[in-house]
């Protein structure tokens, strides 16, 4: 069985030996790139200076692109496909199909070792093509807070 379809945007021919539908092969698509990522905000990421890293908070991403999608932290935050493991400030997704990015759930967290500041920067969603997307992240190191403890004379 041969067969051909052929549109102003479009190009398939497919063939099978056994007479039955084959593989159809698309020669002219194109599609737009784009990237999805939710939600576009982050904040609460906090913790006592030497008591790090933050509680792990998540966002998700998925694409429609031919080539991968890279997910970078800024430096003071961490990302993982993990939770609780696999930290780093850079990953990667594959596409699956030559197209698609599935729904893909980023965890993030503020770095341990952090000195008390607020940290407030993006982890950036890119592809080739495609509009970055940007997920803000608002955190707080606070500094160690100290009791006096005052030294009282005992009565004689």
């Amino acid at each position: 069985m041969h067969g051909s379809y052929s549109s102003p945007t479009t190009s398939i021919t497919w063939s099978s030996p056994s007479g039955t539908f084959g593989n159809a092969t698309d020669t002219n698509s194109t599609f737009t790139p784009t990237i999805t990522s939710t939600p576009s905000t982050l904040s609460g990421f906090t913790y006592v200076v030497g008591a790090g890293p933050s509680a792990t908070q998540s966002f998700d991403v998925s694409a429609r692109a031919s080539v991968p999608v890279g997910v970078k932290a800024p430096s003071s935050y961490e990302i993982s496909l993990t939770n609780g493991s696999g930290y780093t400030d850079t990953l990667t997704l594959n596409p699956v199909n030559d197209s698609t990015v599935a729904l893909t759930t980023i965890y993030v967290r503020l770095k341990a070792g952090l000195v008390a500041a607020t940290y407030v920067d993006s982890a950036i969603v890119s592809s080739n093509g495609a509009t970055h997307k940007t997920v803000l992240l608002n955190g707080l190191v606070t500094a160690v807070v100290s009791t006096p403890t005052i030294a009282m004379p005992m009565p004689m």
